[in-house]
């Protein structure tokens, strides 16, 4: 029995030893194909509250505010921001007459895209929206501007609020 596994010992070491490795008749390729899509994407944030403070409408001044938002999107992509009417227009639809309101009653302003407040900021894509160029793929923070127009004396006392929904168009 001894000489028996000696035997097949040397038999299955010689053997692997003439192998020395898998012989390779040749090979075969082929290419795998591989595809991704980037589809233009925008987001709004950071989006910060536009405060005119305490209105006087005895003193005849105007009130003016501003606040900030981001915008990201897709590296390359064309971008313009609009910002509507508001929840409170004095013609529907219509952003050159927003109104904060306190309940039934109503108080002026506009928002504009720039500090002078000659831009008027709107949501018609090619009329009133501003151009943001093209997206980076990292936040760009812009100014809107707001000013309550002096003039406004029959205004009741109270908390006036609206709401501003900003678009991204891209």
């Amino acid at each position: 029995m001894k000489a028996l596994n000696k035997l097949a010992l040397a038999l299955l070491t010689g053997g692997l030893a003439m192998c020395g490795g898998i012989a390779v008749a040749g090979t075969a390729t082929g290419n795998l194909s591989t595809t991704a899509s980037i589809t233009a994407s925008c987001t709004v944030g950071n989006i910060g509250t536009l405060a005119f403070g305490s209105y006087d409408p005895i003193t005849n001044s105007a009130s003016a505010a501003q606040a900030n938002f981001d915008v990201t999107c897709t590296s390359g992509t064309a971008v313009t921001v609009g910002l509507s009417a508001g929840s409170n227009p004095g013609t529907a639809g219509d952003t050159t007459t927003r109104e904060l309101a306190s309940g039934s009653n109503k108080l002026a302003y506009d928002l504009f895209s720039d500090s002078g407040h000659t831009t008027h900021w709107g949501n018609t894509v090619g009329t009133d929206t501003f151009s943001l160029g093209n997206g980076t793929g990292v936040a760009q923070t812009y100014t809107v501007y707001g000013l309550v127009a002096a003039g406004q004396n029959t205004v009741p006392t109270g908390s006036y609020t609206d709401t501003i929904t900003i678009t991204a168009n891209f």
